[in-house]
C-alpha cells in the first residue's frame, strides 16, 4: 500500500539517498522513500523544496499537490509519462469513436447513479426515486439524467435547504477537499495507465485540464459525500474552517472500501483498475468496465502520515 503523505508545517524539503527528507528548525528528518509514497500534500505556504525532490517524485509517478487558502488543494503535479505503453494508448484514447465515449459516459453516469442511491439506502434514506432514474440514462446521457439524479440525491442526503454549491456553506467546503483529494488520485492512476487525463470523454472544457479525471471520478464522488453526510452529523462540526481532524477523515477516502467486480479494494487500488480498464475500454480491448459499489459504512482506516514538527 503506497503511502500519503501530508506536510503541515514551515520546512524544507530534499533528497538524500534516495529518500524525500525535510529540514526543520535545524533537524533533518527522513520523510520516506518515493517508491512506498503515492502522494505528497504540502500545506505551509512557506515551505520549500530542491528541484530534485520534484523529479525525483515524477520519476516514481508520485503526485505532488500543493495547497493554497484555507489549506485547499489548487495543484497537481503529475508525471509526463507513467507508462511505457503511453504512446500506444494516447493513441487509443484520442482514436476512440463518439459512439464508444458516449458508451463510456453512460457507464459511468449509471455506476453514480446507482452508488447515489446505495448511500442513501446505507443512511436510511429513501433510494427508489434516484435508483429509478439509473434505467433512464442513455448513451451521452443527452437527457442530463445525472443532474436529474444529483437534485433528488443532495435533498435526500443532506435537506431540502441544501445547496451543492463550491461556495457555499458546510459541507459544501467538506465536499470540495474531499473531491480535489479523489481528483488527485484519479490523475495519477491515469497518468500511470498511458492515458492524458486531460482528454475527456464527456467534459470538454477547454480551461478543464483534467477533464478526462473529472469524466471517471464521478462515480467514486459518493465516497466523499459519505464522509461529509458522517461528519455533518457530527454536531459539533458545522464550522468552514478545515481543521487537521476534518483533512485526516477526507483524506481516507482512498483507503475506504470499494466492491469492484468480485473484489473489495482499497480506493486507490479500485481507481488503478478502474484507469486500467478505461485504457483497455477506449483501445476496443474490453466491451464495459467493473461496476465499482459503496458496500458498508464501516471501513479499515489506513490515516495518512502528518508529518510535523515543533
Amino acid at each position: 500500500m503506497l503511502r500519503n503523505v501530508v506536510i503541515e508545517k514551515q520546512g524544507h524539503l530534499f533528497v538524500k539517498n534516495d529518500q524525500l527528507m525535510i529540514r526543520q528548525n535545524g533537524s533533518e528528518v527522513r520523510v520516506g522513500s518515493f517508491e512506498d509514497i503515492g502522494w505528497i500534500l504540502l500545506e505551509h505556504p512557506q515551505l520549500t523544496m530542491t528541484q530534485a525532490v520534484m523529479a525525483r517524485a515524477a520519476s516514481k509517478n508520485t503526485v505532488v499537490i500543493f495547497c493554497g487558502d484555507q489549506y485547499f488543494p489548487i495543484s497537481i503535479a503529475t508525471p509526463t509519462e507513467g507508462n511505457y505503453l503511453q504512446g500506444e494508448r494516447l493513441r487509443w484514447q484520442l482514436e476512440s469513436s463518439i459512439p464508444r465515449k458516449k458508451s463510456l459516459w453512460k457507464q459511468l453516469v449509471q455506476l453514480k447513479i446507482e452508488n447515489q442511491a446505495r448511500l442513501l439506502d446505507l443512511i436510511g434514506s429513501d433510494s427508489e426515486s434516484v435508483m429509478y432514474l439509473k434505467t433512464k440514462v442513455r448513451s451521452g446521457d443527452p437527457d442530463n439524467v445525472e443532474a436529474q439524479a444529483a437534485r433528488r440525491y443532495w435533498t435526500l442526503l443532506f435537506g431540502f435547504q441544501f445547496k451543492r454549491d463550491r461556495i457555499g456553506m458546510v459541507p459544501n467546503p467538506w465536499l470540495n477537499y474531499g473531491y480535489a483529494i479523489l481528483r488527485s488520485c484519479v490523475v495519477r492512476m491515469l497518468t500511470a495507465s498511458g492515458l492524458h487525463p486531460g482528454h475527456g470523454v464527456h467534459h470538454a472544457n477547454k480551461y478543464n485540464s483534467f477533464a478526462l479525471a473529472d469524466d471517471v471520478m464521478e462515480p467514486l464522488r459518493p465516497w466523499v459525500d459519505r464522509i461529509a453526510w458522517s461528519l455533518f452529523h457530527e454536531q459539533s462540526f458545522r464550522s468552514t474552517e478545515m481543521n487537521t481532524y476534518l483533512k485526516k477523515e477526507l483524506l481516507e477516502v482512498l483507503q475506504h472500501d470499494v466492491q469492484q467486480g468480485t473484489y473489495i479494494r482499497p480506493m486507490a487500488q479500485a481507481v488503478q483498475q478502474l484507469a486500467y480498464e478505461i485504457a483497455m475500454y477506449l483501445g476496443n480491448k474490453i466491451d464495459k468496465i467493473s461496476p465499482l459499489k459503496i458496500i458498508s459504512l464501516e471501513t479499515e482506516r489506513e490515516t495518512w502520515d502528518v508529518h510535523e514538527m515543533e
